[in-house]
Order: structure tokens, then sequence, then C-alpha cells
């Protein structure tokens, strides 16, 4: 199983489980769950190994998320077992994704975080209460930092190699 795939493209891999081999009378079925269930998938016997292909139609319905994922060995007459299990990110359909879906968390906010400092600029209005109801908006320092966050953040994500620091450090034995 690879360690990540698509959602709503084709999944194909191999597998080899010494102590279940497909020619030795044993079946094995692919089970994957987390946000959403996939129908289970029947390995296709290859000598002693298996063939797993999750169709694009299958993999089309997982919403993105971790999955826990097993495959179960049968015998019938030695009975069933887990021969091997992990996890999988199963990432949006880039093809039915709507905009947005590709963004990270700091992409999306600074935005409206620019939006907010721009509306502080020409309302000025830092809180109101009408009746029992109150609204608080965060100040301008708050919306510069958040601002700064998101943009440092986004910088990260640009070119991670950029943001290490490098130096020298000398460690000496604490003074009496």
């Amino acid at each position: 199983m690879p360690e990540a795939f698509a959602a709503g493209t084709t999944v194909q891999f191999i597998a080899s489980y010494g102590s279940y081999p497909a020619n030795g009378g044993w079946t094995a079925t692919l089970h994957v769950a987390g946000a959403s269930v996939m129908t289970p998938q029947a390995g296709s016997a290859s000598v002693a190994a298996f063939i797993f292909t999750i169709s694009a139609a299958v993999s089309g319905v997982l919403l993105p998320g971790n999955y826990q994922w097993q495959v179960i060995a049968t015998h019938a007459t030695s009975g069933t077992f887990v021969a091997d299990s992990g996890v999988v990110e199963v990432q949006p359909n880039i093809t039915t994704a709507g905009a947005g879906t590709f963004q990270t968390w700091a992409a999306r906010t600074l935005p409206l975080v620019e939006a907010a400092i721009a509306g502080q600029v020409t309302a000025n209005v830092a809180s109101y209460q009408i009746g029992s109801r109150s609204l608080v908006k965060l100040s301008m320092e708050e919306l510069l930092k958040l601002r700064a966050y998101c943009e440092t953040v986004l910088g990260m994500e640009r070119d991670p190699g950029s943001f290490m620091q490098s130096g020298s450090f000398r460690f000496t034995e604490p003074g009496p």
C-alpha cells in the first residue's frame, strides 16, 4: 500500500505474505476505513503474492484524511488473520476540488486578516453593543501580529530551508 494517494485515482500494489501465500489456498481482502469507508477489495492471486487494485471510482468516494487499512487473509481450514496493516493518507481529488481545497490555513487566513485590517482603517470601530449582544473586534496590534504570523508560515511553506538558522553554540559549566 502506498503511503498516500489522491481520491479518484487508481491505486495498484503487489503484496506477499509468507505465512499466507496465494498459491497455498489463502485469499486476501483489503479494508480501508477513516473519514469514510471503502468497499473491501479482494486481492488477485499472482503465484504466492496478491495484486490489489482500487479503481478510481472506488477511491473517489473517500474523503481526504488519514485512514487505517488492513489486509485480512483467510483460509478455509486455517482461519482468518490480519496479514498487514498501516495508515494511508487520502488526498483530495484535484479534478473535483473546489476553490481553496489545496490552500493551507495560512494561505486562506492571510486575505481575511488583511481585509479585517482594511476594514478597521476605514471603519475604526473596535466594539459595539446592541441590547444584550456585543461584538469586540481584534485590535489592530493583534491583527498585525496575526498577519505577520501568516506571512511567516507561508514563507516556510514555500521555502522551508530559508527559515533554518545556522550558528555555533558553546556549552559551559555554570559558575559557582
